[in-house]
């Protein structure tokens, strides 16, 4: 619980590290390298199999590897690479403590794998077709429903239920919206969590929508799109997990200076925007599924940077910064 196991590029150079966290106080553990010639494929490359064991994907001359990390302590301790050909858009997510999920870009397709894990031993399972004629563009659009089942978002517009049994997987198509991935799936489209399993948001940029996907079985059931803001110049960002599953979106309106707030309504009836702790702008009241607070913020965004909160009525606070338009959650 107080341990993060990080892995990151170094001109040109993969290396890990353990960070331990003790109140406001990190302490990193020894670097280990993964090789001179491996660049790690950072997005979507990393994910917990067990508490102390992590899985990564590297790219080496074309070619996708992957490779098992141990922790003890601080200590790293790394398996061998294993060759999983040469293969694109490579993301992975973690099923149980000895196994993940991995799916890639191959040639217009998507296909996928079951990995296996023994100590930091990997074995790679048979790869099949997730979808013939669709690709999966982003990370956020790979998410897990549940143990054995995950779900993925192709190109082609279309929802894959992904069902793993053994060291092989099923697949269920679920025709979705014309557009709703091929025309926005390269520039803001994430699912986010909202019931394990069964429910889930799905936005989407230009114009910035949210819908809800319901699960059944292996049936996506689509909602109707909310449009969150339709001005060109706005510059958003997604927020998830603030307290427990509320979500949301920042925005900014570059042409009038305007903060834009939506929260999805979850556990909490109200939430109050801060400055420095200082209160802003009154209380912001959900009424239905979403709900939408502008503050002109013109000197701030005059300036480049501000300072702001939101705090929900339990009294949690969340601080973001603005700076030079764009928005850091903290």
């Amino acid at each position: 619980t107080n341990k993060i196991f990080i892995i990151y590029n170094d001109t040109g150079e993969s290396k890990a590290r353990v960070l331990t966290v003790s109140g406001t106080t990190i302490t990193a553990g020894a670097t280990v390298t993964g090789g001179a010639t491996s660049t790690l494929l950072v997005t979507g490359a990393v994910t917990k199999i067990d508490t102390d064991k992590a899985m990564t994907l590297y790219n080496e001359g074309g070619t996708c590897f992957a490779r098992c990390f141990t922790v003890s302590g601080t200590t790293i301790t790394s398996g061998s690479m294993v060759n999983l050909g040469s293969r694109t858009n490579p993301y992975l997510i973690g099923n149980s403590t000895t196994q993940a999920f991995y799916i890639c870009k191959n040639g217009s397709d998507t296909s996928g794998r079951v990995l296996d894990v023994s100590g930091t031993t990997i074995t790679a399972n048979t790869e099949a077709t997730v979808r013939t004629g669709g690709t999966c563009v982003r990370r956020h659009q790979f998410v897990k429903l549940a143990s054995n089942k995950f779900m993925v978002l192709t190109s082609d517009d279309n929802g894959v239920v992904c069902t793993v049994s053994g060291t092989s997987f099923s697949t269920a198509n679920n025709s979705l919206s014309s557009g709703l991935i091929s025309t926005n799936g390269n520039a803001v489209g994430a699912i986010v969590e909202v019931t394990a399993g069964t429910t889930y948001k799905y936005y989407q940029g230009t114009p910035a929508t949210v819908r809800n996907f319901t699960i059944s079985g292996t049936t996506i059931t689509e909602g109707t799109a909310e449009t969150l803001m339709t001005d060109s110049n706005n510059l958003y960002k997604i927020f998830a997990d603030m307290w427990g599953s509320e979500i949301g979106i920042l925005s900014i309106n570059a042409s009038n200076n305007t903060l834009y707030i939506y929260i999805a309504a979850a556990g909490n009836s109200s939430y109050e925007l801060y400055s420095d702790a200082t209160l802003i702008s009154g209380t912001i009241t959900d009424t239905n599924s979403f709900v939408a607070r502008t503050t002109a913020l013109n000197t701030a965004i005059n300036s480049k940077k501000f300072y702001f909160g939101i705090k929900n009525k339990s009294g949690a606070l969340r601080y973001f910064k603005l700076t030079d338009m764009m928005v850091e959650v903290k």
